[in-house]
């Protein structure tokens, strides 16, 4: 459906204190541009009207022959044509999967693969309504090559597209027909790959909403284009859309101001950083501001840059929910056009804008995100109308009513494989998880394909077994078939037997092979089999089952390890049993801004933390914390986390992973972590010279830490680890 083209009066901004007669003396004849012109965006000013332009701009003849020069005008890489009217057209883009691409399909953007969308909710309260959203989606992948592929740490890329207004708007500037069918070919060499993820005959539409990025991403060598083509135009009319003449004069100052915003020097490097990256200009918002510039289609698209993906970092496990894999992302809404250090410039009247970042007069929408929540919008309301039922039945109220959607919705989607952000696979290594935010979500994964692999070696108990082991215990381990478990602990020791017990061997001796052994033998080595259980060094289990119990009779032999293992029945773990502590203990760290409001993914972790996955889970909630701020490096430091988190790293042989922000947090939990581990050493130095001292032993250094020790060690350890995959970091800078 065609989208109504709206002029809308962009406002100019109000002339900072002392600056009135500055503006009032200029007398360029453009100086009423930004009054006239007409933008998608509101609240986007012209440049001229802004602070950082100057009083008098240089000639435009001066620009391009003088020291200042602007960049070298970009060649034209792609060539325009009508498509043949015989040519076959395609369905539908969004449902179409490229075969001619060069990568496989679903492990690429030119590739992708139709995933449809099973259930979507929000994760924080307040729904639709509230302002910080967070959406946790479930993807269906059946079906496809990447179906059977995928696992915990692996990201899926979305394709996501230009919305559709803005496309309609950028060829209506252009004076295109939307609706015109084109061939694209290569002006010289090859053509960009993005130019045909459209299909072989796309329409300008479909070009400009899939193909290439219209909101960012451009250089100033577009700017350099856009002045060189700035001319007198005519009157336009086509459908909806209505441009007025360009005089000849405005069209001077359209290549003046282009020029200027492009070219070298302090004033127009401050001119383009206030009037295009503060206001994070669209190429629309580009067309509307500068109406006289009209380039070449073939010229602008070898200009703009790719609409690049948006990855997501998978939050669940093959073992949990086959071929289902689940995103969680948060609803990007930012103000911006002000000045970040200016006080004065959030309006703190308005709720709505204060609980956004950035401020300013313009509001910004996040492509990726605010298309797949539109997307789910149907399953969205439908589970939030699923939870008002849910409280209402508990209240006694009568319950609410929610339509979903017709059809279930599909996105276009890929696989990206993670190299070291993954489980380890032994699970006696102990994980450390640091993920405030949305960076959390890659951890769901991890902990739920963990706790699928505990609980698959306790259901495998009593499956067929041959083979014999001293105590009266039958094992079998057939060939380990998990992808996370191949090479990476082939040398790694599984577990060790127990001693054996004085007196002849089981075969030796008259009766059946559950003969007087010690209690104390019978539990290490019922120790030992579960341990084997949970290795997958040595392969996996089939069964564990008393020596002389026919194939089959599970339930028999599962009383054999009643002592090592405890089941509530289902195959879940009780959070006393022995078993739990042979895998190694794993620490969550989690922070956001309200508990009542963000905390994400609450019950799945009181799930998992009852299931014996998740031992210990510690959460920072910045705004709900009297007086300063917390946040999950604060949790680090505290005494108690502190000295397990270093006891399992330097000890134990733990993983630490970290997902999130690189902004700043991954740089203060890193310090977190300096601290925490040149802390613990400084504490095991001291007390190891005293016990030498009172041993009467002689010594100098008993620092486990690289040399030199203390911060500087710590630093050397931590990146030691990430060498060997054992510190790794998943962080975005955004």
């Amino acid at each position: 459906m065609l989208a109504q083209m709206r002029a809308r009066q962009v406002r100019a901004a109000a002339p900072a204190p002392g600056a009135a007669s500055t503006a009032a003396s200029r007398s360029s004849p453009a100086e009423d541009l930004a009054s006239s012109l007409p933008t998608l965006t509101g609240g986007v000013v012209h440049p001229r009207s802004g602070d950082a332009w100057p009083a008098a701009e240089p000639d435009a003849d001066a620009l391009l022959s003088g020291r200042r020069g602007v960049p070298r005008l970009p060649t034209a890489a792609v060539a325009v044509a009508d498509a043949d009217p015989a040519a076959k057209v395609e369905p539908g883009l969004a449902a179409a999967t490229r075969t001619d691409a060069d990568e496989p399909a679903g492990y690429g953007p030119d590739a992708p693969v139709a995933a449809t969308v099973r259930a979507a909710r929000y994760l924080t309260t307040g729904g639709a309504t509230s302002t910080r959203r967070v959406v946790h989606v479930e993807m269906d992948v059946s079906g496809t090559p990447i179906a059977e592929a995928w696992g915990p740490g692996d990201s899926v890329g979305v394709l996501c597209p230009n919305p559709l207004k803005e496309a309609e708007g950028v060829c209506a500037r252009l004076r295109l027909d939307p609706r015109r069918r084109v061939a694209l070919t290569a002006a010289g060499g090859s053509l960009p790959h993005h130019l045909g993820r459209a299909g072989p005959t796309p329409s300008l539409r479909e070009v400009f909403t899939w193909c290439v990025d219209v909101r960012s991403g451009y250089k100033k060598s577009l700017l350099r284009l856009l002045a060189e083509h700035c001319a007198p135009r005519e009157a336009f009319t086509q459908g909806r859309a209505s441009l007025p003449a360009v005089t000849a004069e405005r069209a001077a100052a359209d290549r003046r101001a282009l020029l200027f915003l492009c070219a070298r020097g302090e004033d127009s490097k401050r001119a383009w950083a206030v009037s295009v990256e503060r206001q994070a200009l669209t190429l629309l918002d580009l067309l509307s501001l500068f109406p006289s510039s009209l380039p070449p289609t073939g010229a602008l698209l070898s200009s703009l840059a790719a609409l690049a993906p948006r990855f997501y970092s998978i939050a669940s496990s093959p073992l949990d929910a086959p071929a289902r894999m689940a995103i969680a992302f948060t609803i990007v809404t930012y103000r911006c056009g002000a000045d970040p250090d200016d006080p004065a410039a959030r309006d703190t009247s308005d709720p709505a804008a204060t609980a956004l970042g950035g401020a300013g007069p313009i509001t910004r929408h996040g492509l990726a995100t605010h298309f797949m929540e539109l997307l789910c919008s149907g399953l969205l309301r439908q589970a939030e109308a699923a939870a008002k039922t849910e409280s209402a039945d508990r209240g006694g109220v009568a319950p609410a009513r929610g339509r979903g959607p017709a059809r279930l919705p599909t996105a276009r989607v890929f696989l990206r494989r993670a190299r070291d952000f993954r489980p380890p696979a032994s699970l006696r290594w102990p994980l450390v998880l640091i993920g405030p935010g949305t960076g959390v979500a890659p951890f769901r994964g991890f902990l739920r394909h963990r706790q699928a692999r505990i609980q698959g070696a306790v259901r495998q108990r009593a499956a067929v077994c041959t083979g014999e082991w001293r105590g009266g215990f039958t094992v079998d381990f057939l060939e380990d078939d998990c992808a996370e478990t191949s090479r990476a602990c082939s040398g790694v020791p599984a577990f060790a037997l127990a001693p054996p017990a004085a007196g002849p061997p089981p075969s030796a001796r008259p009766g059946a092979h559950a003969a007087s052994h010690s209690a104390g033998s019978d539990s290490a080595r019922a120790r030992a089999a579960a341990s084997a259980a949970l290795s997958p060094a040595l392969g996996r289990p089939s069964g564990i089952r008393a020596a002389g119990t026919p194939a089959g009779k599970g339930d028999a032999a599962s009383h054999s390890l009643a002592g090592a293992v405890t089941s509530d029945g289902d195959g879940s773990l009780s959070p006393g049993s022995s078993l739990r502590s042979l895998a190694g203990e794993t620490r969550l760290f989690f922070g956001n801004r309200s508990r009542g409001v963000d905390f994400l993914y609450s019950q799945d972790w009181a799930a998992l933390r009852a299931g014996g996955a998740l031992t210990h889970l510690h959460t920072a909630f910045s705004r709900d914390e009297a007086g300063d701020r917390a946040y999950v490096q604060d949790r680090l430091r505290e005494p108690e986390a502190a000295r397990a988190v270093a006891a399992a790293i330097m000890e134990e042989g733990g993983h630490v992973f970290v997902c999130g922000d690189g902004n700043a947090m991954a740089k203060d939990v890193h310090s977190a972590l300096v601290d925490v581990l040149a802390a613990y050493d400084e504490t095991h130095v001291a007390e190891a010279r005293k016990r030498s001292a009172w041993e009467g032993q002689a010594g100098s250094s008993y620092s486990r830490l690289p040399a030199p020790g203390g911060r500087e060690g710590a630093d050397a350890l931590l990146k030691a680890m990430a060498a060997r995959g054992r510190y790794v970091r998943d962080i975005w800078v955004g």
